[in-house]
């Protein structure tokens, strides 16, 4: 599909399962995304290399690792903010409980700003060379927006 690149991995990028974001490597190691419609010819060419069942079960794992990527990014900020994170996460329910209420908190422009200026300084964000996504990741305006752009990372 990308003329000089191998196949790393594929996934469905929306719920509707529609769109497909796929890895590809080159011979000196960078990885770049190429990302396809399933209604396009060119979703019928990625099959040859990944089925739709790996896709489906690759996307399954990704949406995992996002959320424990996510769950502990709010574990860290609890901590720092002196938040006895031990006893919360002693019961899952409770680590359920506080990560909703976490989120849905409310965060002041000031509260994401601060936020926003720790996730800069994660390695996967300071490592990435996407400009477009570090610019939406600056912009966003909410603290579902703000995460929803650095799992992109």
């Amino acid at each position: 599909m990308l003329e000089g690149h191998e196949f790393v991995s594929a996934w469905f990028t929306n719920n509707d399962k529609t769109i497909v974001r796929s890895m590809w490597s080159d011979a000196d190691g960078t990885v770049r995304p190429f990302t396809v419609t399933t209604d396009g010819p060119r979703y019928k060419e990625l099959l040859e290399y990944i089925s739709e069942d790996k896709l489906h079960e690759n996307t399954n794992a990704k949406i995992r690792m996002d959320r424990e990527r996510f769950e502990q990014v709010v574990v860290n900020i609890a901590k720092k903010d002196g938040i006895d994170v031990d006893d919360i996460l002693s019961d899952e329910d409770k680590t359920i409980d506080f990560i909703v209420d976490w989120f849905d908190g409310g965060f002041s422009n000031e509260q994401l700003f601060k936020l926003k200026l720790k996730l800069f300084e994660r390695e996967k964000v300071k490592k990435s060379e996407n400009r477009a996504l570090k610019g939406q990741l600056r912009k966003a305006k909410t603290l579902a927006e703000v995460m929803e752009i650095y799992n992109k990372f």
